[in-house]
């Protein structure tokens, strides 16, 4: 998977891991290969010093799966809220950074979904 060798070369103590069929072909368009770096190098720094990061692929006939999950502490609290859930942004919760923001724009741009539970992300998108 092209979006994990890329993110290899940058975080060579990272144990990636992907499990995927040879072919997921999904509705979307470079938007969706760059959040699921996105998600990938996320995974890398902030899960430790020698993360463990598992990719995992599973396509249907209506839509395909990608799950990128680490042995970090998972995604905080109130940034998994404002950014998956929908809670109301304000002046002292709003999320520390653009990357997942831009993983939800670019998932929800292209039809798909995202989602979080601690540790993982899952982004769901309309199979091609």
């Amino acid at each position: 998977m092209a979006v994990v060798d890329a993110t290899a070369d940058r975080f060579p103590d990272a144990d990636l891991r992907v499990t995927a069929p040879e072919r997921a072909p999904v509705r979307g368009d470079s938007r969706v290969e760059r959040a699921l770096e996105e998600l990938v190098e996320n995974a890398c720094e902030h899960a430790g010093d020698r993360p463990r990061v598992e990719v995992t692929v599973t396509a249907g006939p209506r839509e395909t799966t990608v799950v990128v999950a680490d042995d970090g502490d998972g995604i905080p609290a109130d940034e998994r809220a404002t950014v998956f859930d929908d809670a109301a942004i304000t002046q002292t919760t709003h999320g520390t950074g653009v990357g997942l923001w831009t993983v939800r724009a670019a998932v929800d741009s292209c039809g798909g979904t995202v989602g979080a539970e601690g540790s993982s992300v899952r982004v769901t998108l309309p199979t091609a």
